[in-house]
């Protein structure tokens, strides 16, 4: 009688199913909920955008979805023509990864992105550029490079806002984020250039009671060559005590030569950066320069560094110099006892370079701690113990620096 062979074992058909399983288990939990599909629009129709050589062409698609042999380091989100080429394209899921990264450094891509529907804390949406150098996103005129629409959740860096000039057209912003019907949480833009737009680099604007953004990082952008300014934020109407940006911070930035719009006369324009409408907002260690010098309103500056219309915000560690503001020499005679509004300010220092040229204008300005009179006295000067003046003769820079180091030794003697 012959042996019975016994049945093979079914374990490790039951831990490939068991593995299978759990795969799939692990993919459908990292699917985003349906809702938060995101469409992004173009301003211009698909059949319209163009390759960098100018020439129409439907490598658009492509250059938007991937090459498979060039795939980035971590995209989960994938751009995809929908079916009516005029309606724009979706944001498709893809399990492996989260995030979204969506163009490569140093290609260059014609059109517009508008995002209106929010990522989450955990998954937000990103926007940025992979490989080496920067993606160039060119929008045609009249149109903003990246709108973004009552969604919060949003990361954009990486990229150049390549604008089609200030003269292209009278609307039309690198990044324009716009509040209206809610209050959006949470955007950073880092490592950003925005350069020759009709409006602003970067231009956060709220236009209804209720609705704007909270937690918003700024820090490592370059903002030129624009008309109305490097950046700026705006709620209108301004409501007094409903500050439409809450903790905003602008930081490690610079903002030159956005030279104004001649043709504007009713307000400035050649802004470096003006953040209004905010409640406790920061901008440190930033720097304007070069800005305004087209502009020709006489209605308030333009400026360098400015917070207007903002509760418990703060401007530190920040330059700004050379910039046009329209002011003549009478305009500066109050300025320079708004420092002293600041609780731990003891003393003040105004310098003005007359434009006809001669000796510089030294003001001193004091809470009373400083005997500025005598302080005064060290450049020839006088006046009294709160309020006194010199001229000194020299560069400007020169004067500045004599006087602000023989301001500190009396400070910290």
């Amino acid at each position: 009688m012959g042996l019975l062979e016994p049945d093979p074992p079914r374990w490790p058909l039951l831990l490939t199913v068991l593995a299978v399983a759990a795969v799939f288990a692990w993919a459908w939990q990292q699917r985003p909920d349906p809702a938060r599909l995101t469409r992004v629009r173009g301003d211009v129709g698909f059949n319209n955008l163009t390759t960098p050589d100018g020439q129409p062409t439907d490598a658009w698609r492509l250059a938007l979805t991937f090459d498979r042999g060039a795939l980035p380091p971590g995209p989960a989100w994938v751009l995809r023509e929908l079916n009516d080429r005029g309606d724009g394209y979706e944001l498709r899921w893809l399990p492996q990864l989260p995030g979204l990264q969506l163009l490569r450094g140093g290609d260059r891509f014609h059109g517009s992105l508008h995002l209106t529907v929010p990522g989450t804390a955990e998954r937000p949406i990103t926007i940025a550029a992979w490989g080496a150098g920067r993606a160039v996103l060119m929008p045609p005129p009249g149109s903003h490079g990246i709108a973004i629409a009552d969604a919060g959740h949003m990361v954009v860096r990486g990229l150049h806002l390549a604008g089609p000039g200030v003269d292209s057209a009278s609307r039309g912003s690198g990044i324009f984020v716009y509040a209206h019907a809610a209050r959006s949480q949470g955007l950073v833009l880092s490592d950003l250039v925005c350069t020759d737009f009709p409006q602003q680099g970067i231009n956060l604007y709220c236009d209804a009671p209720g609705a704007g953004y909270d937690d918003v990082l700024v820090e490592r952008v370059s903002c030129s060559g624009s008309g109305e300014g490097g950046m700026g934020s705006w709620d209108d109407p301004n409501t007094p005590g409903a500050w439409a940006f809450h903790r905003v911070i602008v930081r490690d930035s610079v903002f030159f030569g956005n030279r104004g719009r001649p043709a504007k006369r009713d307000n400035h324009s050649g802004n470096g950066i003006i953040l209004g409408g905010c409640q406790d907002a920061l901008i440190e260690r930033c720097a304007a320069w070069g800005n305004g010098d087209l502009c020709n309103s006489r209605v308030g500056g333009p400026v360098g560094i400015w917070l207007c219309e903002s509760d418990r915000s703060a401007i530190r560690a920040c330059v700004s110099f050379r910039n046009r503001t329209g002011a003549g020499v009478p305009d500066t005679e109050n300025l320079i006892n708004y420092p002293l509004q600041i609780r731990t300010v003891e003393a003040s220092i105004l310098l003005v370079e007359p434009p006809e040229g001669g000796p510089i204008r030294v003001s001193f300005r004091s809470k009373g701690l400083i005997d500025v009179a005598a302080f005064a006295e060290k450049f020839s000067g006088g006046g009294h113990r709160r309020a006194s003046g010199a001229k000194l003769d020299g560069p400007l820079d020169l004067v500045r620096r004599r006087v602000v180091e023989a301001m500190t030794a009396e400070l910290n003697g």
